[in-house]
């Protein structure tokens, strides 16, 4: 029986569905493959996938786990190279900690959130027989080791997995760019899944009735990195022009703050409105109401939220940079603009409205394939085979 360890930051949020059902389908694709969790949060369990959360203080009342710290503490001949430093207090709280990880035997390791697990975990599970995988997000390769100038530490974690698994061909390029190993990376695109797609929710109408009033959405966390910033002045720029675009944002985050007081700024209370976070299914119902999706950001590894517009058919607004390129195709299924040059956008939004309904659709249709959560799970299985 192989054993697959997925390591995340949370499992089972009934608003973040994606890696909850990947895990569970990827579980129920092999009886000879098991998968489990471990993670630092855990919302809602399983009913088709161990998980555990990682170990606080009150793990000590187990026997099981207070023998395994004391054994990994002065019988192990590994610990001491990775924290030679610490004090012995302090090495009891780290194999107290990941005492669910460490003390089990599996075949791979596979890092979903690389900023979870410490330098020194890393460096101690690659003296151990299993096999590392990390799957990378565009936090870690474009702000953190750009903005953040943690290039060499970057490296010098990832260089001890085996292989990295990127979810965009930007991502690609941009891995090797930062100088991780061409022969270390897999891309795998992220996979939708279409089970999940009900007709009546899909568009399929695209007259607008008032080209003067668009209704639009914009779907992502309240953060920087969005662009949402951009939006607001370029809905204010249009409505100088004679053009309204209503616009609905849906989501939350630290961004809030901004975005309400550039709202007010702006006199565009009423036209733009924060509609906060929203269960996955309830925005599935609305996006036919929309006449155009618009997702600025200054850089997207992949997004889930693109796929789900895209695949009820919204015509969507997105910046060139990143992997939602890769999803959109300029004057086909959607509107791209250089972000560099913001102003763009406004021309980019009146464009989305003329795009050829049938082509989109048709286009969507093709994009099936490559996003297909079938497609994704096969391509999984094999990174797993390859390390096995």
């Amino acid at each position: 029986m192989t054993k697959i360890l997925h390591v995340l930051k949370s499992f089972g949020h009934p608003n973040q569905p994606y890696t909850t059902n990947l895990i569970e389908k990827l579980n129920e694709a092999s009886e000879q493959v098991v998968h489990e969790v471990i993670c630092s949060k855990m919302f809602v369990e399983s009913k088709k996938v161990k998980a555990r959360t990682l170990n606080s203080n009150k793990a000590l009342f187990s026997f099981k786990v207070f023998y395994f710290v004391l054994k990994s503490l002065f019988l192990d001949k590994h610990y001491k190279t990775i924290l030679p430093d610490a004090t012995l207090k302090n090495k009891f709280r780290f194999f107290l900690k990941w005492e669910p990880l460490l003390n089990q035997t599996v075949s791979v390791i596979h890092v979903h959130h690389l900023h979870v697990v410490p330098h020194e975990l890393i460096h101690y599970l690659k003296l151990k027989p299993n096999k590392l995988i990390v799957s990378l997000r565009g936090k870690e390769l474009v702000s953190d080791t750009v903005i953040k100038n943690q290039k060499a530490k970057f490296l010098n974690k990832v260089s001890n997995f085996d292989l990295v698994h990127v979810i965009s061909n930007f991502m690609n390029q941009k891995a090797i760019a930062q100088g991780v190993p061409e022969n270390k990376l897999r891309l795998i695109y992220r996979g939708f899944d279409f089970n999940l797609l009900k007709t009546e929710h899909i568009k399929e109408s695209f007259d607008i009735k008032n080209k003067n009033k668009i209704k639009a959405i914009c779907v992502g966390r309240f953060a920087w990195e969005k662009g949402q910033f951009y939006l607001l002045d370029s809905i204010f720029r249009l409505k100088n022009e004679g053009v309204f675009v209503n616009l609905d944002i849906y989501g939350e985050g630290s961004f809030r703050e901004f975005l309400e007081y550039r709202i007010h700024q702006l006199g565009l209370e009423g036209q733009v409105v924060l509609k906060g976070h929203v269960p996955s299914s309830v925005l599935k119902e609305v996006y036919k109401n929309y006449d155009l999706a618009i997702q600025p950001s200054i850089y997207e590894a992949l997004s889930n939220g693109l796929l789900d517009v895209t695949f009820h058919n919204l015509p969507t607004v997105v910046s060139s940079n990143g992997g939602m390129v890769e999803i959109i195709s300029d004057g086909i299924n959607g509107i791209s603009f250089d972000i560099c040059e913001p102003m763009q956008l406004d021309e980019a939004i009146i464009a989305c409205l003329h795009l050829n309904a049938e082509n989109l659709k048709a286009h969507n249709h093709k994009l099936r394939h490559k996003f297909s959560i079938e497609k994704e799970l096969v391509e999984f299985n094999d990174m797993y085979k390859e390390l096995c």
